[in-house]
């Protein structure tokens, strides 16, 4: 029981990485969008 409990934490801790990996990833693609949106003079959502 031990073991799984320590399984089961390890995964939720994989999840949550993985999960803020993803939005830091799509923060930074969101900024770089709009970067050169305005720098183009085009606005692309």
């Amino acid at each position: 029981l031990n073991e799984s409990h320590s399984t089961m934490d390890l995964t939720v801790t994989e999840t949550v990485a993985r999960h803020r990996d993803i939005e830091r990833i799509e923060e930074e693609g969101f900024h770089q969008s709009t970067f050169v949106s305005s720098s183009g003079g085009e606005k692309k959502i």
